[in-house]
């Protein structure tokens, strides 16, 4: 049963309708209408519709047209309950099948009409509730032939639509990091600044100084020359 949609304001609900017919036996439409706040073409057409349809005749009416030219044919939708039915096809074999026969239809059709018919469940079908599969056993011929993989996402990584990204761009949108200071091997001052007393040239070294002779030189020896030296 079609139900009425009111909001608060509405002076015709089906209440209201009632007891507009109820006092139209005795009293002028134009009387009442102008009481309800209404038109007497509205008044007329709701006692009208009382007395050809009843109580039904003021519910509020689907405002879909009674006849659709693109509707699917009657015909048709029986040839696809009855499919559903007995071979308990889903939409997509359904579809397969009408149009291996010449009657393409497409899947989103068939699955509304399925709805609509109360059949877009397996268990539906069955008037028990049973699901109507079989379990079925598969074996390997060989080793290695079939695969199976249990895959558990454990982290709730948003996808590329929601704002996520893949494990690749992860890596590379992580921070670079900071760029070490050019090292050089003299530090040049700058001419701006004067020069700082702390900077030293790392190239520039102290020539080596000989070792020392272990011997002890005595008071009034005369001193011994290296060898290589040139004597004077």
């Amino acid at each position: 049963m079609p139900t009425q949609m009111t909001h608060a304001n509405a002076p015709l609900t089906p209440e209201g309708l009632k007891r507009l017919v109820e006092r139209c036996r005795t009293r002028p439409i134009a009387h009442l209408a102008a009481e309800m706040g209404i038109s007497r073409t509205t008044a007329s057409k709701w006692v009208n519709r009382h007395y050809r349809f009843g109580d039904l005749g003021l519910l509020d009416r689907s405002s879909a047209p009674a006849v659709q030219s693109t509707a699917t044919p009657i015909r048709l939708v029986e040839q696809i309950e009855s499919m559903r039915r007995e071979q308990t096809w889903s939409a997509s074999r359904i579809a397969f099948e009408l149009d291996h026969e010449g009657t393409p239809v497409s899947r989103r059709t068939i699955t509304r009409l399925l709805a609509q018919l109360g059949l877009n469940r397996r268990k539906f079908i069955d008037p028990n509730g049973e699901t109507n599969r079989q379990p079925r056993r598969f074996a390997a011929e060989r080793h290695g032939h079939t695969l199976h993989l249990d895959v558990k996402k454990v982290g709730r990584i948003p996808t590329a639509e929601a704002g996520g990204c893949s494990a690749k761009e992860a890596t590379r949108r992580k921070p670079l990091p900071a760029p070490r200071p050019a090292t050089s091997s003299c530090t040049q001052p700058s001419t701006d600044a004067p020069a700082s007393p702390t900077l030293k040239h790392s190239t520039m070294r102290k020539p080596r100084r000989p070792p020392r002779s272990s011997a002890v030189r005595e008071p009034g020896s005369p001193t011994t020359a290296s060898p290589g030296s040139s004597e004077s």
